[in-house]
């Protein structure tokens, strides 16, 4: 769903999503975000990262 939340020509898109908007990805442990911030680079977005390691790790301090 990301590509059509990020997509301006979308029936869904966010207008928050702007590709020159730093955008940072997370989700549990990371992968997914990962892959959502190489999406977003993809697409276009100039300034987009994931969170290394999730809120899992965010959470933990590590």
């Amino acid at each position: 769903m990301l590509e059509f939340l990020a997509d301006p020509e979308s029936q869904i898109y966010i207008a928050a999503l702007k590709p020159e908007c730093r955008v940072i990805c997370y989700c549990g442990t990371g992968g997914r975000s990962a892959l959502a911030a190489k999406t977003l680079l993809d697409m276009g977005f100039r300034e987009t990262a994931s969170l290394a390691g999730g809120y899992a790790a965010w959470k933990s301090g590590r």
